[in-house]
């Protein structure tokens, strides 16, 4: 039987455009809250994006919506 290994949520979701957040919003996104979302352009990011912290650990995804961050599954 082959061995199996656990992969960082961040590999294996690295084909969703990942943001590093501070430690304010990583909190709020953690407490199931909406941030605001500081992209200059409106349309400039995609609409779902894989949430980081400042130390690179996955912490959420996130939507896009109404100008707001809002997170779709938080990780533990």
């Amino acid at each position: 039987a082959a061995p199996f290994a656990l992969l960082p949520i961040a590999q294996v979701l690295d084909d969703i455009p990942a943001r590093t957040l501070d430690a304010a919003a990583v909190t709020a996104l953690r407490h199931g809250r909406a941030i605001p979302d500081r992209d200059l352009a409106p349309n400039s990011s995609p609409e779902r994006c894989l949430c980081l912290d400042e130390s690179g650990t996955a912490v959420a995804i996130g939507e896009r919506f109404q100008g707001l961050l809002k997170p779709v599954r938080i990780f533990n």
